[in-house]
C-alpha cells in the first residue's frame, strides 16, 4: 500500500512539472516562430484532449482491434482538427 502511494504521488510530482516544461517549451518555440499566444494555447488543450484517446488508441492496436482503433481514435482527431481550423478562419488568427 505504501509503495502504491509513494509510486501516485511521484508520478503526480512529475506530471506536474513535465506538463510545466511542456507549455514552456511550446510557448517559447512558438514565440521564435512569431505564432500568437491564442494559438499556442489552442494547440496544447487539443492535444490535451486527444492524449486520453490516444492511449486508448494505441492499447486498441496493440491488442490488433482496427475497429475500436478508428472509432475511438481518428473521428474524434478529425472533429477536433475541423473545430480548431473553423475557430482559427473565424477569428482570423
Amino acid at each position: 500500500m505504501l509503495t502504491q502511494l509513494s509510486i501516485l504521488i511521484i508520478g503526480l510530482i512529475l506530471l506536474y512539472f513535465g506538463s510545466s516544461l511542456l507549455v514552456a517549451g511550446a510557448a517559447s518555440t512558438a514565440a521564435l516562430f512569431l505564432i500568437r499566444p491564442v494559438v499556442i494555447g489552442l494547440t496544447i488543450v487539443s492535444f490535451a484532449t486527444s492524449a486520453p484517446e490516444l492511449l486508448v488508441s494505441l492499447v486498441a492496436a496493440v491488442m490488433i482491434q482496427e475497429e475500436y482503433l478508428l472509432a475511438i481514435f481518428l473521428v474524434p482527431m478529425l472533429l477536433i482538427l475541423l473545430w480548431y481550423l473553423e475557430l482559427v478562419l473565424l477569428l482570423d488568427l
